[in-house]
């Protein structure tokens, strides 16, 4: 993992910026930048000269790396892809439901695999997620039960493949502490890692109906929690917002969704920093963590806010358009529900009758590259898990590429990156993206594309 690079004084930042000293791509996509604290938080706010901000670095047409075969040669079929990590040497390790790891080189050329399905060590059933840990190894996930009492296991392995540890996580306070508070969902979120081998994971959300009136729009609660490398509780980062929710306490359950509302992204982490969008803006927070083992004897470790990254872009009305940029999309991908006109008609009025938070949301995914830049994916109806679903059964819904916004690590806005129709990112590197595509058949593909940065 790459450290990041100290971060510039307030007054060298605002001394570049107004002289155009981050370059010419940069400083005409930024405009002007203020920068000032509140309450110990340093938070750069900058308005775009422009928007959406131009290109400052490109993807080729085609992509240097492909793995992916719709028949053949059984090392390149791949199968329910649940993870895509680039490995030190260049080579590029795939994870697939089930627990199978594939080992490619630099080329794409299938080096071996590795079949870990069972109960001993290093084994496991199924594979649910898989990232860089600490540098040099990686981390595999996988479930033991589901619900709010679910429980995580995490398998830490070399980049070779070779057997380290694997820590059990037991999850606190899944229990309803309140009457009037009701737990949403039971799957805990995305996990990130630190520098120092802690990592994070969102909990379930959370929010509280007790004397709230009819048809109010309520914010739902999740909490990010820090757990060391023992997989013990150390640190809660945040209770952050995770959604919100109309009380409709007439139906069996108190509680509707909100037509075409953010998805936050995933809690994201680079060295010692923590990262979180709710997405229905173009801020973001970022935390600093202390290390596990405090700097003195019995000092626990924290994450403290410290900074937040924000684009003055005026938000988006949820006018009719754009609920019905929501919904019809909705209706194609969701075809179970759909198949005849009566059910289709009904889908419809339900999703009509829903309530609308007052703007479009701004962000659907953050990343953080190798070198400690936030790229901020713009958000498209009808929102990223629609998509992904739409990907994985083949219906067409892609009006172009996608656009990200990229940040540099002090907040500075960069421009745009256009990324291919239909990728799903799983890796940014220092010059390079890795992701997932998928054809018309739904055959997936592993692709690395080089970032262009002239």
């Amino acid at each position: 993992m790459t450290g990041l690079r100290p971060p510039i004084s307030l007054a060298l930042l605002a001394a570049l910026v107004l002289a155009g000293g981050c370059g010419d791509g940069a400083a005409n996509a930024a405009g002007t930048i203020e920068v000032r604290d509140s309450a110990g938080v340093r938070i750069v706010r900058t308005t775009p000269a422009a928007w959406p901000p131009p290109e400052v670095w490109r993807l080729p047409d085609t992509p240097s790396v492909t793995i992916g075969v719709l028949e053949g040669d059984r090392d390149y079929e791949l199968f329910q892809v649940t993870g895509v990590v680039g490995l030190p040497d260049g080579g590029t390790l795939v994870s697939e439901f089930g627990a199978r790891l594939r080992y490619y080189d630099a080329e794409g050329r299938h080096v071996r695999t590795l079949e870990r399905e069972g109960q001993g060590p290093g084994e496991a059933e199924a594979f649910s997620q898989m990232g860089a840990f600490r540098g040099d190894s990686i981390y595999l996930l996988t479930r033991r039960g589901w619900g709010v009492r679910g429980m995580d296991r995490m398998l830490v392995l070399s980049a070779g493949g070779d057997y380290g540890r694997d820590v059990s996580i037991d999850y606190p306070g899944s229990e309803r502490t309140d009457s009037s508070e009701t737990i949403l969902g039971g799957a805990h979120g995305t996990h990130a890692v630190l520098a120092d081998g802690s990592w994070l994971v969102e909990g379930v959300p959370r929010i509280v109906f007790g004397g709230r009136p009819v048809g109010e729009l309520l914010p739902a609660l999740s909490p990010i929690f820090r757990l060391g490398p023992d997989g013990a509780i150390v640190d809660t980062v945040a209770r952050v917002w995770n959604g919100t929710w109309e009380h409709r306490p007439d139906q069996n359950r108190h509680w509707e969704s909100v037509l075409g509302e953010a998805d936050p992204p995933p809690v994201r982490a680079r060295g010692t920093r923590i990262y979180r969008s709710s997405g229905r803006e173009w801020v973001v927070d970022v935390w600093e963590a202390s290390p596990v083992a405090g700097p003195e004897p019995g000092a626990g470790p924290t994450s403290r806010l410290a900074l937040s990254y924000r684009l003055a872009v005026a938000p988006r009305p949820y006018t009719e358009q754009a609920r019905e940029a929501y919904i019809a999309p909705t209706i194609a991908i969701f075809r179970d529900a759909v198949d005849d006109d009566a059910r289709r008609a009904e889908y419809r009025a339900r999703l009509e009758s829903l309530k609308s938070p007052p703007h479009v949301p701004a962000v659907q995914d953050l990343e953080v590259d190798a070198l400690g830049n936030v790229w901020l994916e713009e958000y498209r109806p009808p929102g990223p898990r629609s998509r992904t679903i739409a990907r994985q059964r083949g219906i067409d819904i892609e009006a172009g590429p996608s656009r990200w916004v990229v940040l540099d690590p002090e907040g500075r806005l960069l421009g745009s990156v256009l990324l291919p129709v239909g990728l799903d990112v799983h890796e940014i590197g220092a010059d390079y993206v890795l992701g997932l595509r998928r054809d018309e058949l739904g055959v997936q593909y592993v692709v690395r594309y080089p970032v262009l940065k002239e």
